[in-house]
């Protein structure tokens, strides 16, 4: 339950609405938990596609795309903020 409350720390401190959470088929990153709180606050659960090794690097791929972002975001407001 502990991650739970770090999840709900976490996406006061985000930038923008957590829409969904990818993960893979690994039982560390899907449990009933997880999924419970998911469906909950509404955020879509997706995970890849098993034995698809393949698929990570457009989950990489993504994840900077939002990292540049939130960088860009960050800077922004850190200069207007002075």
């Amino acid at each position: 339950m502990g991650i739970l409350l770090q999840k709900k720390e976490i996406r006061k401190r985000f930038p923008f609405d957590i829409k969904g959470i990818d993960s893979d088929n690994g039982s560390e990153f899907i449990n009933a938990h997880l999924l419970r709180y998911c469906k909950r606050e509404q955020i879509t659960f997706t995970r890849s596609r098993p034995y698809r090794k393949n698929d990570n690097c457009f989950v990489d791929k993504l994840q900077r795309k939002l990292s540049k972002a939130y960088d860009i975001k960050q800077r922004e407001k850190e200069q207007f903020s002075v």
